[in-house]
């Protein structure tokens, strides 16, 4: 289900109960509770190399919220053109005319209030992945602001941006 690229290992001595480890699944790790993620991130620093290992979260969270940033704007280019054929087929509907004036038969009628279904339908699951995806990418800003800001990593993402 997962590879090698999706999971990361944090592993530490725990007082005196002896070794921790735990693996954080970066796909399970997105659907976090905001609130959850604090302990999550305490855990997390407690491994000798975290460092390395905030790099490839912060890396997979980048890539996940730019590909969310993606579809978020398709979606919203699919959301106006559908949005504009809704219009358009509830005029036709409401004036019973094709927009060149002449009158609908009832088939016509018939097919046109089946199309503005579909239509309504098809805007309805446009609205829910817009969203759906601007929802994930809200929260892996977050998610990426919380990581970056903590107390015990802020130096290691602070330095590389002086680099830059």
């Amino acid at each position: 289900m997962f590879d090698d690229y999706d999971h990361i290992t944090i592993s530490y001595h725990h007082r005196d109960d002896g070794w921790f480890e735990m693996e954080l699944y970066l796909p399970l790790l997105v659907d976090c509770p905001k609130n959850k993620m604090p302990a999550i991130l305490s855990q997390f620093v407690k491994d000798e190399k975290c460092e390395d290992k905030a790099k490839k979260l912060l890396a997979y969270w980048e890539r996940q919220r730019d590909k969310y940033e993606r579809d978020r704007k398709d979606a919203v280019d699919a959301y106006v053109n559908i949005s504009t054929e809704v219009a358009d087929l509830q005029t036709v509907i409401r004036t019973k005319r094709h927009p060149v004036g002449t009158r609908l038969s009832n088939t016509e009628l018939q097919d046109a209030k089946k199309q503005l279904a579909s239509k309504k339908a098809l805007k309805k699951r446009t609205y829910d992945t817009l969203k759906f995806s601007y929802d994930r990418k809200t929260r892996l800003d977050f998610f990426i602001e919380m990581l970056k800001c903590h107390p015990k990593l802020q130096w290691v993402f602070n330095s590389e941006e002086v680099q830059k």
